[in-house]
């Protein structure tokens, strides 16, 4: 576990970013129990933060 994430744990954050394929995102928010919410692409992101 990294510092990144224990510092978001202890944080009580709503969010994590994950990194991985577009492809397998859906499948990754199912299996870790989300059931809400789309995955959104880091260029979206950063567009988005841009704008």
């Amino acid at each position: 576990m990294s510092t990144h994430t224990i510092w978001l744990l202890t944080h009580c954050v709503k969010a994590m970013p994950v990194k991985c394929p577009m492809a397998d995102a859906a499948r990754l928010q199912a299996l870790a129990g989300v059931d809400c919410g789309q995955p959104v692409a880091v260029g979206t992101l950063f567009k988005q933060k841009m704008d």
